[in-house]
C-alpha cells in the first residue's frame, strides 16, 4: 500500500493505494483516473502556465532549485508521456499536449538569445540605443546559446534514457519472477 495525497474539490484527501499485477501486460500498475474535462478552457491553460512560472520560481529559488533540475525532462520524457498519456484515452493525450505547448510558448519568450524571447530583447536594445546591436555580437550570443541549448537536450535525452531504461527495468522484473512476459 502507497500513501497518495490527492485534492478533489478543493479539499485535500489523504488515501492508500495499492499496487497491482497487471498480467495482461507483464507489469504492476495503479488505478488513477484523471478527469481532465472539469476546467473551462482558459482556466486549463491559465493551469498550464502557472506551472511554468512555478518551476521557473523554484528553479532560481536555492532551497528548491536541485529538486527543480531533477524534475525537468527532456525530448525522450516528452515521448514517453505522449505515449503513455495516449495509452490513457484521448483526452489526456490532447491535455498533455496543450499543456506542453503552452510551456514551451512561454519558454520561448524567454530572453535567451536564441529563442523569440532573445530577438524581442534585441529589438529593444535597438529601439532605445537607436541602432542594431553588431552583428557579430548578436551571432556570437546565438551561437553560444544555441551550443548550450543543444547540450542541453542532448544531456536530458542522455539523462532521460537512463531514467527510463531504469524505470521498465523495475517494470519488468516483477513480472518475469511472477512468470509474465519479461
Amino acid at each position: 500500500s502507497t500513501p497518495l495525497t490527492v485534492e478533489r474539490d478543493g479539499e485535500t484527501v489523504a488515501l492508500e493505494v495499492t499496487p497491482v499485477q497487471d498480467p495482461e501486460h507483464g507489469m504492476v500498475r495503479m488505478g488513477i483516473v484523471f478527469d481532465a474535462t472539469t476546467l473551462p478552457p482558459l482556466q486549463q491553460i491559465r493551469q498550464d502556465a502557472s506551472g511554468i512560472f512555478r518551476f521557473l520560481k523554484a528553479l532560481i529559488t536555492p532551497a528548491q532549485a536541485e529538486h527543480a533540475a531533477k524534475s525537468v525532462g527532456g525530448p525522450v520524457s516528452i515521448f514517453v508521456a505522449f505515449w503513455l498519456y495516449a495509452k490513457a484515452g484521448l483526452i489526456l493525450v490532447l491535455g498533455f499536449a496543450r499543456f506542453l505547448n503552452v510551456n514551451l510558448a512561454i519558454l520561448n519568450l524567454l530572453p535567451i538569445p536564441v529563442l523569440d524571447g532573445g530577438h524581442v530583447l534585441f529589438s529593444l536594445y535597438e529601439a532605445i540605443v537607436r541602432r542594431p546591436p553588431h552583428p557579430r555580437v548578436v551571432g556570437g550570443l546565438v551561437n553560444g546559446f544555441a551550443a548550450i541549448l543543444i547540450a542541453l537536450m542532448l544531456f536530458l535525452s542522455f539523462r532521460d534514457v537512463k531514467l527510463w531504461s531504469r524505470v521498465t527495468g523495475r517494470m519488468r522484473a516483477p513480472a518475469a519472477e511472477a512468470g509474465g512476459r519479461p
